[in-house]
């Protein structure tokens, strides 16, 4: 990624320690979420996608207005989009669950 991350935005992470650490922590609860770190006034919450051997090979995501989803149980929808993504998953040959 370089020495410098590019800050698009406040509440963009420019700070490698605090990447890892968003990282760290999006790997134990199972999904990533985005919060105005590239635009103003968006939100996005994703779940990984694997293949048959449990290796990540894409997401799926949900974003959309801050003003729309504030409100929204977004561990709720993170259940949801984790389903989905799962379901996803076994049709790649994906057949055991994965530790978090």
């Amino acid at each position: 990624l370089g020495a410098d991350l590019a800050r698009y935005t406040d509440h963009t992470i420019t700070s490698h320690d605090a990447l890892t650490a968003d990282l760290e922590a999006s790997a134990k609860r199972g999904w990533c979420v985005e919060n105005q770190e590239v635009a103003l006034g968006r939100f996005c919450i994703a779940a990984p996608i694997r293949n048959a051997s449990g290796r990540i090979v894409a997401a799926l995501s949900i974003s959309g207005r801050v003003t729309q989803l504030r409100d929204r149980d977004t561990a709720s929808l993170a259940e949801d989009l984790i389903e989905v993504a799962d379901r996803i998953s076994v049709g790649l040959g994906m057949i055991s669950a994965v530790a978090h």
